[in-house]
């Protein structure tokens, strides 16, 4: 196994896991991350970058490619509905994360990103105060190796032409708020990660994490890998026949493959004359189906909230 400056903590995961690498800049976490770990690796922005990847097979299968930039406002939506275990920043600006920090920290559970080769321990501190009470460490990489360093080690920022400074920050994130990408409902649900299992729990009920993202992110985002084509042809094959409440939030793309989430309705399998949805998964899937095809993440998103615009496709 090839080895990155995140191999010894990727080798810590017993479970699959999620990783969202933003604007990459280079493929080569991705084809060593990808290969070598059970996991959803998910890009954002940069698009042309990982594409060449999805020619490889023991690769291709756990991507998940969005076009669209990271924003701040992107970035705080996303922080909303999504879960990542592991953000990599390492190819964004200085000053963009120097911006963002906090709309990164709120993305998951480990953020790494890099640290300008101008900074001292004293400017480290002056730009990124908001860490001073967070868990972190630097991992300096030169010919030698890797090597970490403590947050209050200052050999830390004795970097010479040829090392690299990575900082590696844990703040474990508990709480979504909404259900998909700008979704008009608030809600609470809550998370419990560790390396061992990833928990969700809901006001009725409690289940195991689906890595990967909602198919609603994946368009609202501007996904570009898997295709429509390849999802579509996909859900075939699923159980979607059996599915209580088949809509496209409740999809998640598992790198490229749909997965669908949500089968427990409990007491609650009664025909819902808002959705009119749950009573027929065929409608259901012709409502994924057509959505697919927009273009448009504003046109998507009109067709995923407004119930008088998805009445067509569930009967009415």
């Amino acid at each position: 196994m090839q080895h990155t400056p995140l191999t010894p903590l990727l080798d810590l995961f017993e479970r699959p896991f999620t990783l969202l690498e933003l604007k990459p800049q280079k493929n080569k976490n991705c084809a060593k991350i990808a290969r070598d770990y059970q996991c959803a690796y998910v890009s954002l922005g940069k698009q042309e970058t990982l594409l060449p990847l999805t020619e490889i097979s023991e690769v291709a299968d756990q991507l998940t490619i969005l076009k669209a930039d990271p924003t701040a406002d992107r970035l705080i939506n996303l922080a909303e509905c999504e879960h990542f275990d592991i953000v990599l920043a390492d190819s964004l600006s200085f000053p963009f994360v120097e911006a963002n920090l906090k709309h990164l920290l709120g993305l998951g559970d480990y953020l790494i990103f890099t640290v300008s080769s101008n900074l001292n321990e004293r400017a480290f501190q002056r730009y990124f105060s908001a860490l001073q009470e967070k868990n972190f460490l630097f991992l300096k990489r030169d010919e030698k190796g890797i090597t970490p360093f403590y947050s209050d080690d200052q050999r830390a920022f004795e970097t010479s032409n040829s090392s690299e400074l990575l900082c590696v920050v844990h703040t474990p994130k508990k709480k979504l708020t909404r259900n998909h990408y700008l979704s008009p409902r608030f809600r609470e649900y809550f998370i419990e990660s560790s390396f061992e299992e990833k928990i969700l729990r809901k006001k009725e009920r409690t289940s195991f994490w689906c890595p990967g993202i909602n198919l609603c992110t994946y368009k609202m985002l501007e996904g570009v890998y898997p295709n429509a084509e390849q999802i579509r042809e996909d859900l075939l094959t699923t159980r979607y026949i059996d599915h209580p409440d088949l809509a496209p939030y409740n999809v998640v793309l598992n790198g490229a493959e749909p997965i669908l989430i949500d089968w427990t309705l409990g007491q609650k399998r009664c025909f819902d004359q808002e959705r009119g949805i749950r009573h027929d998964p065929e409608k259901g899937l012709l409502w994924i189906f057509y959505v697919l095809e927009i273009s448009s993440p504003a046109d998507f998103l009109a067709h995923i909230t407004e119930s008088a615009l998805i009445r067509p496709f569930v009967g009415w």
